[in-house]
């Protein structure tokens, strides 16, 4: 498959997945659950999955985990763990955090950004705010025609930049998520810092000892709620393993049920 037919497919799939998160009972209580959500576009993408890339010589596979027990995301919502190999054999890993909140339809606004929380996050390595809109309010100098709903992703930096100008400025400067996702599954984008990917990795496996008899409470773990663990072979004819174990704190994401039938005509985001 070529790399771009998998973003317009995907971006199709992730459309469809936050549309159908507005449901009825978010229109009437005017909230929108940004962790049901998140749950859901890792669905669409697959919680489970393999690609090869022709035209970038690039092959991935990926499983979706979700945290279990007491946690605090203060680094973000979901991560990328990619794991990277090379046709000489040369192994890279390096991590990814994004962000994630919803602009609730009805308003239209980034209600639950916060300053202060976005500030505790830019000290980190290629952090991205993830935003959902089933607005037509990304546009990304390769996508032609109208701008579209969906998933968009900024640098954190930037959104915290733009934040006080409101959620126009933030979507202005968003590009589609599945194409940061795409170019951090080509090695993009990635923090490859040794002993922060270390200390990341290390964290995912440690299990909070209010769980195995501690004499006293400690804080929550910092962890993810959402985890992608990926592998990337670049070059041609590398094996690539598919076999993925959780880490101690995780668990893998369940398959999303069946959707409802919906009228045909495709979704605004569809391929031009």
């Amino acid at each position: 498959m070529n790399r771009w037919d998998w973003i317009y497919e995907t971006n199709d799939a992730i459309y469809s997945a936050i549309n159908a998160c507005w449901n009825e009972e978010d229109q009437r209580t005017h909230t929108w659950d940004e962790n049901r959500i998140t749950g859901d576009v890792l669905r669409a993408i697959g919680t489970s999955g393999t690609v090869h890339w022709e035209d970038k010589a690039c092959s991935a596979s990926w499983r979706m985990f979700k945290a279990y027990g007491d946690y605090e995301t203060a680094n973000g919502d979901i991560a990328l763990n990619v794991t990277l190999c090379t046709q000489r054999g040369h192994v890279l890993a390096g991590v990814k955090h994004f962000e994630a909140k919803a602009a609730c339809p009805d308003k239209k606004k980034y209600k639950a950004i916060s300053r202060s929380q976005l500030g505790r996050m830019v000290g980190l390595v290629n952090h991205e705010v993830l935003l959902y809109s089933i607005q037509p309010v990304f546009k990304d100098h390769w996508w032609p025609g109208k701008p579209c709903p969906g998933a968009g992703s900024l640098p954190t930096e930037l959104a915290l930049a733009l934040e006080p100008d409101g959620h126009t400025a933030l979507n202005a400067n968003a590009v589609l998520f599945v194409r940061v996702l795409a170019d951090a599954l080509c090695g993009r984008g990635l923090d490859t810092n040794p002993k922060r990917v270390s200390a990341f990795q290390h964290e995912l496996n440690r299990v909070d000892a209010r769980y195995v008899g501690a004499p006293r409470p400690i804080a929550p773990l910092q962890r993810p709620a959402f985890l992608m663990q990926a592998r990337v072979a670049i070059g041609a004819n590398l094996e690539l393993r598919s076999d993925f174990t959780p880490p101690k704190a995780y668990r893998s994401l369940p398959e999303a049920a069946p959707p409802p039938d919906k009228p045909s005509g495709g979704s605004p985001s569809s391929r031009p």
